[in-house]
């Protein structure tokens, strides 16, 4: 088979993961991702920014709060779900968080092989991850958060290997990400943890190779100073802040409680205790860089449950280090375990190298374009997407348009 025809056909370990993920994702059926009140509002912005052509600075839905200042910073996603709406339905913002999802943990496959992970088990922790985050799948902008936090994050652990310029578009992807949702904060946390690790070791690298801190610092302004390109400035930065800070609400609101490791975070035990065990076997430069980020991320998902594909995102390039250390320092105990393990390891490497990098583009563009089209997944033909109507009254508010309420009510 030609290179080239190789090349668009057979795809690479990232986009095999995109697929399968994107796949999962709308194969939920369209139920499941509408099934958060908070995507109407977004819409709603989005039509407000379309029709006015500019973001708001006061609210104009609410009854009794009318005009008081908001800062709407994800301005720049209700935008993207209006005008995907307005092009092809429901299914526009259902199939762009559904990809943005897939890549996400595309990005995270694909730092982990870089970092040197095996074939398989990155497959099996990735997807593991992936299905943890599905108590997160809706169609909301913080899927964003989750986007540029993965591609960050495989920026920054290509950096730590190879010195390349990629990194900068860290800064230069930081005006895109701070418009589309309020998660940005967590992508300066990861930078700063990685710098702290990269002076704290070393890094193992020589001295000829290492960053200096200036660099290091240098990087660091550049991104918070990119954080200011929005259409509210410092405002923005201090709204965020004021939210992360209201308890009185994060009170009475669901997904800024704890987690119930009993109840709705069952299922994360297992993963968080895998993670713990796998510590101890990181690679000694990497012990740093795992630690920083486990005891940052864990607190975070005490303080609150959404937090947890932070953690999920995070952890799993290093959990997987780990799982790759501990299979090295145990081998040798069993003989002839250890001889399996190598002849595993060889396959895994041989099929690893030739699907690494990127390739087979064609089928995540046709996966896409069969998605909006709502032919595939069959998931999508099962009835129009929106909001479950057993949940959202959308049919008696369209109704109330055309037959407005006559007199006075009480609503």
């Amino acid at each position: 088979m030609p290179d080239f025809v190789r090349r668009a056909l057979v795809p690479s370990v990232p986009v095999l993961v995109f697929l399968v993920c994107l796949l999962f994702v709308l194969s939920t059926g369209p139920a499941w991702m509408f099934g958060d009140g908070d995507t109407g509002w977004h819409l709603a912005t989005g039509r407000l920014i379309a029709s006015s052509g500019h973001v708001p600075t006061q609210d104009s839905f609410s009854w009794t709060a009318r005009g008081t200042p908001w800062v709407a910073f994800e301005w720049l996603t209700d935008l993207a779900y209006y005008g995907l709406y307005q092009w092809c339905g429901y299914l526009g913002p259902l199939v762009f968080d559904a990809a943005s999802i897939a890549l996400a943990y595309a990005f995270i496959a694909q730092a982990a092989l870089d970092a040197g992970c095996e074939l398989i088990s990155t497959l099996l922790v990735t997807g593991w991850a992936f299905y943890l985050s599905s108590i997160h799948w809706f169609v909301r902008p913080h899927v964003r958060t989750w986007l540029f936090l993965a591609l960050w994050y495989w920026l920054l652990m290509r950096h730590r290997r190879e010195r390349d310029r990629l990194v900068w578009l860290v800064p230069a992807s930081m005006p895109i990400w701070v418009n589309l949702h309020g998660g940005w904060p967590t992508g300066l946390m990861l930078l700063v943890l990685f710098a702290a690790a990269h002076l704290d070791s070393g890094s193992g690298e020589s001295a000829g190779r290492a960053w200096p801190a200036r660099r290091w610092a240098l990087l660091i302004l550049a991104t918070l100073a990119a954080s200011l390109v929005n259409p509210y400035g410092p405002r923005l930065h201090a709204e965020i802040l004021q939210q992360v800070n209201a308890t009185a609400v994060q009170n009475i609101t669901q997904e800024w409680q704890s987690p119930d490791f009993r109840g709705n975070a069952r299922a994360f035990r297992p993963f968080l205790l895998g993670v713990l065990a796998s510590m101890p076997f990181l690679p000694v430069p990497l012990q740093p860089l795992g630690w920083f980020l486990l005891l940052l991320s864990l607190h975070m998902v005490f303080e609150s449950i959404r937090h947890l594909t932070v953690f999920l995102i995070w952890m799993t390039p290093i959990a997987l280090l780990g799982i790759k250390g501990a299979l090295e320092r145990f081998s040798g105990l069993v003989p002839r375990a250890g001889a399996w393990l190598a002849r595993l390891l060889e396959l895994e490497r041989r099929a690893g190298s030739r699907l690494r990098g990127v390739s087979g583009a064609i089928w995540p563009i046709a996966a896409l374009a069969l998605a909006v089209a709502g032919a595939f997944p069959p998931s999508l033909r099962s009835g129009p997407a929106g909001f479950p109507a057993d949940r959202f009254p959308e049919a008696a508010a369209e109704y109330l348009k055309v037959h407005p309420p006559q007199g006075r009510m009480v609503n």
